[in-house]
């Protein structure tokens, strides 16, 4: 956890804390599980990363995403053939995971405007899906 507003925890217990905490400041779930829950009551900025080819949580994300409401601030990148471990390393496919982890938690945990622009930009690599309505 850390102390500024935000927590860190697996995918879907992340998703999980933010529809009951409407104070975090931003949200970033690694590869989310949890199977037909929705999150319509997610207030802070949400960062989803997912993968296409994970065997564990494969294919949820898109149904995350659409159940958080639409004035929530909210991105999806979804990788496409690698495993449920894809973003656990900032690293991760040309470092399209610690870039927008990065300006993710810069714009909305510390207000650091100067980060929006990597965030509003589509990956560089390629995805599967990539959803935002982040401006």
């Amino acid at each position: 956890e850390i102390s500024l507003g935000a927590k860190i925890l697996a995918g879907g217990g992340t998703l999980l804390v933010a529809n009951e905490d409407p104070k975090l400041k931003a949200t970033i779930s690694l590869c989310g599980w949890n199977p037909g829950y929705p999150y319509t009551k997610i207030m802070s900025p949400a960062l989803m990363f997912a993968s296409l080819g994970d065997p564990l949580a494969g294919g949820q994300s898109q149904g995350f995403y659409r159940s958080i409401p639409d004035g929530t601030p909210k991105m999806l990148i979804e990788l496409g053939a690698a495993d449920h471990f894809v973003a656990n390393n900032p690293n991760s496919t040309s470092g399209t995971v610690g870039r927008y982890g990065l300006a993710w938690l810069k714009v909305f945990l510390e207000g650091d405007e100067r980060y929006r622009k990597f965030i509003t930009q589509e990956p560089a690599v390629a995805t599967t899906d990539f959803q935002s309505n982040v401006k």
